[in-house]
């Protein structure tokens, strides 16, 4: 069985960009049009129902900041952010957004979002096939009646979706029931760091560390404001560490 539709909700204050987003989701079957509203404050009804499963919304609106308004929700649908103003971005991921668009949306990179948030809706629906057991230096991840072995070292980075977490590697992207916090309680520290609420990377798949995010094999990945020190102080002591042992 296929996904039942994802129910979707527009909020942004400019018509023409709303259309564009409009025009953008009825390029998916799976995705359902449930409602449109150009003030936050109009679509709390609806979102209070429980029946949204995802929501594009702006961030500079001028009732309330699209931010500040998802992190008011008390039980908020899953989030792209859609946007002119790319230094949100941070703020909008550590919010739990799946993702961020900079206006004006191209229909690609809103093909990209698309994807991504089909993918959660496919992962929470199977998640409850899955489950895990840590050895020494690998994982054993069950798949309904398929298990697979996962070795540490092939790790690349872990997300955490929610309840769900997924361990991303080279070629596969697995899914547990285990959160990001018992990951990292069992995962070798020196091979690990968390840098978000939402992302440990192994430390020696780093490519390029910024001010705000790093390069995991070309994935970029924030850096949260709260992580930030801690994994700054963990990257530059496996560089020195590296050089010892030259």
């Amino acid at each position: 069985m296929g996904l039942p539709p994802i129910n979707c909700v527009i909020v942004d204050d400019d018509n023409l960009d709303s259309a564009v987003i409009r025009e953008n989701i009825s390029a998916f079957p799976a995705f359902r049009l449930a409602g449109l509203y150009s003030n936050p404050i109009e679509s709390l009804e609806i979102l209070r129902t429980g029946k949204i499963d995802l929501l594009f919304l702006d961030v500079q609106m001028p009732a309330i900041n699209g931010v500040d308004f998802l992190k008011a929700l008390p039980d908020p649908p899953l989030c792209i952010f859609i946007t002119q103003y790319p230094e949100y971005a941070i703020g909008a991921f550590e919010a739990q957004a799946i993702d961020y668009l900079l206006k004006p949306v191209r229909p690609e990179r809103f093909r990209q979002a698309a994807i991504r948030a089909m993918d959660y809706f496919d992962i929470r629906k199977k998640a409850l096939e899955y489950s895990l057991r840590f050895e020494y230096d690998f994982l054993l991840v069950k798949e309904g009646m398929n298990t697979t072995k996962v070795l540490v070292d092939d790790i690349r980075y872990i997300e955490a979706l929610a309840n769900y977490t997924r361990i991303v590697t080279a070629d596969r992207k697995l899914i547990t029931l285990s959160n990001l916090k018992h990951f990292m309680e069992q995962l070798p520290a020196e091979k690990f760091v968390r840098v978000h609420r939402s992302y440990a990377v192994a430390l020696d798949k780093v490519k390029t560390l910024l001010p705000n995010e790093l390069v995991v094999e070309g994935v970029r990945i924030p850096i949260g404001k709260l992580y930030r020190q801690a994994a700054i102080q963990q990257f530059q002591t496996k560089s020195f560490n590296d050089k010892k042992t030259r």
